[in-house]
């Protein structure tokens, strides 16, 4: 479908697996016969938000019978936010906006006037002074927004700042590390849960290791130039290890360590929606390699529907249920200083409602000082009660690394994943033309795996950068 943004700029939004989409609408024959129609709207999620804060209602085939029938409760457990992840959208011609024009030309990819890509100015400031032995203290203020009063970004998307205290222990043993932080984000239209704080604390000796964890992050909490995983959420993380160094003289110790988190939600009133406890064994060699059996207990609570699998037209796992699953896992790590050497995982267990069977190995292998060559091979195995769906998931990546020179390398990247159905390869030939200073020439490449290997993009890229030692 076509959708206009603001500055009455179209864009033609499609399945990226160009499936045909069916929308929601409502229809009502008026007394006079004249029929009138409606297309029905829901809010916009991601990168769709950045043409229009409303996109139409899709109905997958699965829910047809649902949407047409007489349950109204069915009906409306459909109506919600589109999968953006499932579209993908490009700007096309403005002739697209006059029924005369009945050319295929005009839906091709346009170049609007500006690239709609705004400048930024971007500010770093921070000052830091060091306390008792070898702890400090430090203070920071970030900031970035636009260089103009661009027409194709929200208020929000303006202006971006966070300032911050920091303290970060380390006792002159070395046995007490720790960090306590408070940050705070300055966003338009942001402000009333805009914070983020925490605490860490860790005591480690010969054969003992505790660290306890704290963090607290607003909802509204924003930084367009760091990086945070989640927000809204309150996070506990203690964890524990004991060591045991035994006479033998090929073993190096015995290591028994508990490790747990949870995980809150303020919005539900601090409701528990997240739990691990994890439980293991690890024999660590003297040559570097280890073997480790472990134990994982997981609690979930899905505040949304969730589908594990990402299957298309498949019936998610239904919202505010939990979920109680355990795990067991073996893996092994070989002698990293061999040429050959590898890491390899077995896991087994419960999953959700179901099971899953997962095996992650990498392969890795050098020919110093020219070459070095990974292959990273993992199988999931997901296997869920009907009516929701099972599937397996397999990543392929290998990894080249040539070195020509002391100046010039090459490197490249394939991943296979049958879950995305996307296969990308990422290519990047270095030249360091100076210390601390490289050209790169990057090539990448996506396709959709499921589709005859169609293209989904394509880019080159030339980047420099310069150290300049004032």
């Amino acid at each position: 479908w076509f959708e206009w943004s603001e500055p009455k700029k179209p864009y033609l939004i499609k399945n990226i697996k160009n499936k045909i989409i069916s929308f929601a609408g409502l229809y009502k024959i008026e007394k006079n016969g004249e029929k009138k129609f409606i297309i029905i709207t829901s809010e916009a999620n991601g990168p769709l938000r950045k043409i229009h804060n409303r996109t139409p209602v899709v109905v997958k085939q699965k829910d047809f019978m649902n949407w047409l029938g007489e349950d109204y409760k069915s009906a409306l457990s459909i109506l919600r936010p589109i999968n953006n992840c499932d579209y993908d959208f490009h700007p096309v011609s403005p002739e697209i906006g006059k029924v005369s024009n009945d050319n295929k030309d005009i839906i091709e990819v346009y170049h609007h006037e500006k690239n709609e890509i705004p400048s930024n100015l971007n500010t770093v400031f921070t000052l830091r002074q060091k306390v008792f032995d070898r702890s400090n203290i430090s203070f920071f203020f970030i900031d970035r927004r636009t260089t103009a009063d661009y027409d194709f970004i929200s208020e929000e998307a303006r202006t971006n700042s966070v300032s911050g205290l920091e303290y970060n222990l380390a006792s002159a043993d070395s046995k007490w590390t720790g960090r306590a932080f408070f940050h705070k984000s300055f966003t338009q239209g942001l402000t009333e849960d805009d914070m983020i704080s925490g605490m860490s604390l860790q005591r480690n000796t010969l054969r003992h290791r505790f660290s306890m964890n704290f963090i607290h992050g607003g909802e509204d909490f924003r930084s367009d130039l760091g990086f945070f995983r989640r927000t809204g959420f309150l996070k506990i993380n203690p964890s524990y290890s004991y060591r045991i160094y035994p006479k033998n003289p090929n073993v190096n110790r015995y290591e028994f360590s508990q490790f747990s988190f949870l995980v809150y939600n303020p919005a539900l009133n601090y409701k528990l929606t997240d739990r691990w406890f994890v439980s293991s064994i690890r024999k660590s060699y003297l040559n570097g390699s280890n073997f480790q059996l472990q134990f994982a207990n997981r609690y979930e609570y899905l505040i949304n529907d969730f589908d594990p699998t990402r299957s298309d037209g498949s019936t998610p796992l239904p919202e505010d249920t939990a979920y109680n699953f355990s795990e067991l896992e073996l893996s092994y790590r070989s002698d990293q200083r061999k040429a050959f050497n590898f890491d390899t995982e077995v896991k087994y267990g419960s999953f959700y409602n179901g099971t899953k069977f997962s095996i992650e190995n990498e392969l890795k292998w050098r020919k110093q000082p020219i070459f070095n060559a990974s292959m990273i091979v993992n199988f999931n195995a997901i296997k869920l009660p009907d009516p929701y769906p099972s599937k397996n998931i397999w990543l392929i990546s290998p990894k080249l690394d040539f070195t020509f020179t002391k100046k010039v390398f090459w490197t490249t990247f394939v991943q296979y994943n049958s879950q995305g159905e996307n296969l990308g390869i990422n290519s990047r030939l270095q030249w360091r033309f100076a210390p601390l200073s490289d050209l790169f020439f990057v090539y990448n490449d996506n396709y959709i795996s499921s589709d005859n290997f169609s293209p989904r993009y394509r880019s080159f890229n030339l980047k420099l950068t310069y150290w300049l030692n004032i």
